[in-house]
């Protein structure tokens, strides 16, 4: 799991996850809950339980959880985000977009500072693009990839 863009504010472990490892002894139990916070802050799996498997089974159902937790807060971020993006059609109608229609909600982005902005085109996928650039010119679909291919290419070696 690599370290999110930003973070979610912590990890939930719930009383029934400590009556699982309720048992361990202290020393066991600090390490368990180190890893776990040290995993779901950074990504990175820290811990060295050797061959102790009680210590590995208890690691991998948390780590399980809380690959759970952050897939759950992302589809909630996502669906704020969407919503927010309505509203603020709703709020500037002189923008002329409809809220219902999802084209025009993937016209609103973000800058930097968070600010919504609108976009001229709506967002697309890749291969929306490409299919996209070949009808806007005479060029078929994989000579237009092949083109943003070697721009890409020419992109990275500048």
């Amino acid at each position: 799991m690599a370290k999110r863009e930003k973070e979610q504010p912590g990890v939930m472990i719930y009383f029934g996850d400590y009556d699982c490892v309720a048992e361990l002894p202290d020393d066991k139990l600090g390490l368990l809950l180190r890893a776990v916070i040290e995993y779901a802050k950074t990504g990175a799996e820290i811990h060295n339980f050797g061959g102790d498997q009680a210590m590995n089974v208890a690691w991998n159902f948390f780590r399980s959880k809380v690959e759970l937790d952050f897939a759950r807060y992302a589809k909630k971020k996502e669906a704020r985000i969407y919503a927010n993006k309505c509203k603020f059609i709703k709020y500037h109608p002189e923008l002329g977009l409809d809220a219902n229609n999802p084209e025009d909600v993937d016209r609103i982005t973000q800058d930097a500072k968070g600010r919504f902005i609108v976009l001229e085109e709506p967002a697309r996928s890749l291969s929306a693009s490409l299919s996209y650039l070949a009808k806007r010119s005479s060029k078929t679909e994989a000579e237009a990839r092949e083109e943003v291919r070697r721009a890409l290419l020419d992109q990275n070696e500048g």
